[in-house]
Parts: C-alpha cells; sequence; structure tokens
C-alpha cells in the first residue's frame, strides 16, 4: 500500500489574466523543505499579471501566520487584491539544501529579471518601469537608461493583458469511477515513513465537484482537491467502516495497557496512588 505511484492528475483550466496589476494573485504553501534556520515551508505569491513572485520562510502554516505574512509582505507594498488562486509552485527543485533561506533572494531575483516568452519582457519591467541589474552584467548605464525609458514608454501605450501559458507535459489522469464515488480515500501530502500508508480512509463523499470534493472526515466537512482524492470500491450493500480523522499529540493509553502497567510496576511499601493515577512515594517522616 506504501508503493502506490499512480494518483489522479486532473487537467488544468484557463483562467482570464485581469487588465488590472495585483488584483488576482496565486497563493500557495511550498514544503515541507529541509530545516533551515528554523524554517521548513515557503509562502509563495505570484500576481497573474506581472507575473512577480514573491516567497517569504514560514516557521508554522496556521490560517493566522499565513495571513500574517500575506499582509506583511505582499498587501503593505501592493494593496489588497480582489481575487486569490491556490497553485502548485515549483520552488521545490532548487531549495533543497540545509541552507535554503540564503539561496530564496537569488532564485526569486532570477525569476524576477528573467524575460518570460509568453510576456516579451520580464516581471520586474511591468511593475518597476525597467530591467533590474543583476550580479555580473556589464553594460553602459547610459545606453541602458535610455532604452529602459523608450521601453516602458512603449509598453505603457500597447499594454495589454496577456493570455498565461502551461510549460507542463503531465498528461491529466482521472479514475471514471471517483465522479460518482460515494467513498473516497485522501492522499497524506505530508513526510511520511517508509512502511506509511500514502492514503487515508474510506471517507464518506458530501459533494462532488469538477475541482474538488467536500468530504465528511470525523465530525467535520472539508473541501479537498480531487488531486488528493482515490476512489474507494466498497461493498455498498454491507455496513462500511469509515475511517476517524488522525489524532494529533499524546497516544491515548487504553484500559488493557493501564492493567499491564500496574502488572509490571507493582507498588513498593512507601509508595501510594493519588486520585489522578499516579504513583507517588511518600517520605518516612509523614508514614
Amino acid at each position: 500500500a506504501s508503493k502506490i505511484q499512480s494518483h489522479v492528475r486532473s487537467p488544468v483550466i484557463k483562467i482570464p489574466v485581469p487588465a488590472k496589476k495585483f488584483s488576482h494573485i496565486h497563493v500557495d504553501l511550498v514544503g515541507p523543505l529541509p530545516p533551515s534556520e528554523g524554517f521548513t515551508h515557503l509562502l509563495t505569491i505570484i500576481d497573474r499579471t506581472t507575473r512577480w513572485p514573491e516567497a517569504m520562510p514560514m516557521v508554522q502554516t496556521s490560517t493566522t501566520d499565513c495571513a500574517i505574512a500575506l499582509i506583511r509582505h505582499w498587501i503593505a507594498r501592493f494593496g489588497v487584491p480582489l481575487d486569490m488562486t491556490t497553485l502548485e509552485a515549483a520552488l521545490k527543485a532548487r531549495l533543497q539544501g540545509p541552507r535554503w533561506t540564503d539561496e530564496l533572494p537569488w532564485v526569486l531575483l532570477g525569476l524576477r529579471t528573467v524575460p518570460k516568452e509568453d510576456l516579451d519582457t520580464s516581471s520586474a519591467e511591468l511593475v518597476y518601469g525597467e530591467p533590474l541589474t543583476v550580479p555580473g552584467e556589464f553594460v553602459n548605464p547610459n545606453s541602458r537608461l535610455h532604452s529602459s525609458n523608450n521601453l516602458f514608454h512603449s509598453l505603457a501605450e500597447r499594454f495589454a493583458p496577456i493570455p498565461t501559458s502551461h510549460h507542463g507535459l503531465s498528461t491529466p489522469s482521472i479514475p471514471p469511477s471517483l465522479k460518482n464515488a460515494r467513498f473516497v480515500f485522501v492522499r497524506r501530502d505530508c513526510h511520511r515513513g517508509p512502511l506509511q500508508r500514502p492514503y487515508d480512509g474510506p471517507y464518506p463523499v458530501i459533494t462532488p465537484g469538477p475541482k474538488t470534493f467536500r468530504v465528511m472526515i470525523g465530525r467535520r466537512e472539508e473541501v479537498i482537491s480531487i488531486d488528493r482524492l482515490k476512489p474507494a470500491h466498497v461493498d455498498l450493500t454491507q455496513p462500511v467502516l469509515v475511517a476517524q480523522p488522525r489524532r494529533h499529540g499524546r497516544p491515548h493509553i487504553t484500559q488493557n495497557q493501564e492493567l499491564f502497567t500496574d502488572r509490571c510496576a507493582p507498588l513498593q511499601s512507601n509508595q501510594e496512588t493519588t486520585r489522578s493515577g499516579r504513583h507517588v512515594r511518600v517520605p518516612l517522616r509523614f508514614q
């Protein structure tokens, strides 16, 4: 069960490019990465119009921490976006070393200054009006400033939203039975041990959809992307044993474990049991 290689891959949906800059952004969490200075995740943000990228190292990935990082590093500079979309970022290929936080600024500089084939310019030129100077670049400053000003004015006159292009070569793969599945397995998108199962479940489906399913996990409904789901082929004529969500924190001690502990560790003559079940040793002066 831990060697499953085939997963669901849904097709990419075309999203129109807005005319106003920084009005539609893509947000995603990348990780877990190798720990570097205490950081294990990246919060990535990309503007859909200019393709301007931002990446912030994160220690915690809770909703509050992500909202604070979004306000400090994006909204404070570019304003409040009208639309937000999650995406699958690909910074993980470069940021694999133990000091990936030191490489992150150079990765962002390269993404911002490299010309895009579909834009015929770079994200930095669309945001600042001129290209950024990169290390090792030997260009006459006067001619560079003159050409960049001409380029900025020409872009400002004929600037229009350019449709995005897809560079991935993955072929969509969706099981036909997933559309009408009553129960599904949910993939674990986290670090797993060598013998841990990649999927949890089965869980009942509340509402299916083209890109997301509403699934009942425990006592809570969750919206999950179909890329993390697999159809569960169960016998509906028999009662289905629904999986329970994974427990977090200290494992629960069963009654058999308590009896086994008491039997293997007999009380000594100067020990007593408190009301909470703890074994304490009473000093001799209190006996």
